[in-house]
């Protein structure tokens, strides 16, 4: 029990990639749909109680309503709190400011301590190597879902 969290990201397949087809086609054979497969959802993040990073999401993409639903958001989200996560990294006196913990059902620690900080490290680590990725991948759309439950 407590706060859950994760961050997706969707690759639409309106036009297939060499082999796509195939992959949409064996799956869409079991649903007896053939080619029907919309998009494919991969899991980009997993948090465990990190409510400082799950307040900024529904600060900053769900309009302040913490609600356990899913939240589309824009590639510059990825961006912006990687760029959050560097300078709190960076800054850890500002860490308060930066990325403030908040208390909520089950939401975990309020503390700015080593578990804090390894938990902006990995998700500041994490977020590079998509945006690295994705730089590399000319043409091909993803979207962005954040999603949590408590």
């Amino acid at each position: 029990m407590g706060l859950d969290m994760w961050l997706y990201a969707e690759r639409h397949l309106s036009e297939f990639r060499e082999g796509e087809k195939e992959i949409a086609d064996e799956v869409g054979k079991h649903a007896n749909m053939p080619g029907r497969i919309a998009f494919i959802r991969s899991e980009i993040l997993y948090w465990r109680k990190m409510n400082a990073i799950h307040t900024w999401f529904v600060q900053n993409y769900q309009d302040g309503v913490d609600d356990c639903r899913e939240c589309r958001v824009p590639i510059d989200a990825i961006t912006k709190l990687r760029d959050v996560c560097r300078q709190v990294l960076a800054e850890r006196e500002r860490a308060e400011e930066l990325l403030p913990t908040s208390q909520g059902f089950f939401f975990g620690n309020l503390a700015y301590d080593e578990w804090y900080f390894n938990d902006v490290e990995f998700t500041e680590q994490v977020l590079t190597q998509t945006l690295d990725f994705l730089s590399k991948e000319d043409g091909v759309w993803y979207d962005f879902i954040y999603s949590s439950s408590w």
